[in-house]
């Protein structure tokens, strides 16, 4: 359409003789239409921005097209009535560009949602904002965005304190989604991994023994020291590599016991389980 518009305003400016002279009647309804355009661009452009639609934004913008493209008419009509035959004519082929120009944005933007193209900057930086407003999240890492229609999805990794409970870690990262979702219109949904560290310096080591392999090893390794069969639970934590071990025993165990000798009893689980490779690290807790 732009093509055809611009190559007959072209092909009559260099023909002179093909140009028509309009009447004044077509100022007025020129004008009419600059009016009427306008207000239909503003009133659905306010839609569109409402309910965040594409399809909507690009129909504003062709009424938009529609006001210019009349006020580009009544300068190309006053310019022929006053003599500038070839005014008619430019204004012609500054229709066929501006279409051009609109329908390439519109094309552009819709090619950019199939790729799933990331959103901008700025977007980007509100969301990060948010997050890490959020209690309990320590840092952010891996933000991840992109566009589907209208709406925005959000992949993100967070990192949490590394010795709370599972169910605070969920808590904190329903919270982190239930907002962004909540006080950002243009979130659909958000998918959110809780980090007890930066897992892009310490990557997961997934060779690692779970739970019931561990405390067998564990168990074995501590047969000489009596008070390992009064162990009541084991907190595992699995941080840089290794797993940071948490032995829970009875308040019992410390009565009259003297400071050192409560030194002296991590030491031996301490030497006890230097032979359990995948053991970095040994507390004690009674309880």
């Amino acid at each position: 359409m732009a093509t055809g518009i611009s190559y007959d305003a072209l092909d009559r400016l260099f023909h002179p003789e093909t140009l028509l002279m309009p009447a004044i009647w077509a100022i007025y309804a020129a004008l009419l239409s600059v009016i009427l355009k306008e207000w239909i661009y503003r009133y659905t452009m306010r839609v569109a921005r409402k309910y965040n639609s594409k399809m909507l934004r690009a129909n504003a913008w062709h009424s938009r097209s529609d006001a210019i493209s009349s006020v580009i008419v009544v300068i190309g009509v006053a310019g022929s009535m006053a003599g500038l035959w070839y005014l008619d004519a430019l204004a012609a082929v500054g229709v066929g560009l501006m279409i051009a120009k609109i329908g390439f944005d519109l094309v552009w933007d819709s090619l950019k949602e199939l790729i799933d193209t990331g959103l901008a900057a700025e977007q980007v930086e509100t969301i990060r904002q948010a997050i890490l407003d959020v209690d309990g999240v320590n840092s952010l890492h891996i933000l991840r965005t992109r566009q589907m229609g209208g709406d925005a999805l959000v992949d993100v990794h967070i990192q949490v304190a590394p010795d709370i409970s599972v169910s605070e870690g969920h808590f904190i990262s329903e919270t982190v989604r239930s907002r962004l979702i909540r006080d950002i219109d243009y979130v659909a949904d958000v998918m959110v991994h809780i980090d007890p560290e930066d897992d892009e310096i310490h990557a997961l080591n997934t060779k690692l023994p779970l739970r019931m392999e561990i405390e067998e090893k564990i168990r074995k390794a501590c047969e000489g020291i009596d008070e390992a069969n009064a162990i009541e639970d084991m907190g595992l934590h699995y941080l840089e590599g290794k797993i940071q071990l948490d032995l829970f025993l009875p308040l019992s165990i410390l009565h009259n016991a003297e400071p050192d000798e409560v030194s002296a009893l991590k030491e031996k689980f301490r030497s006890a389980l230097s032979s359990v490779v995948d053991v970095a690290g040994i507390e004690l807790y009674f309880k």
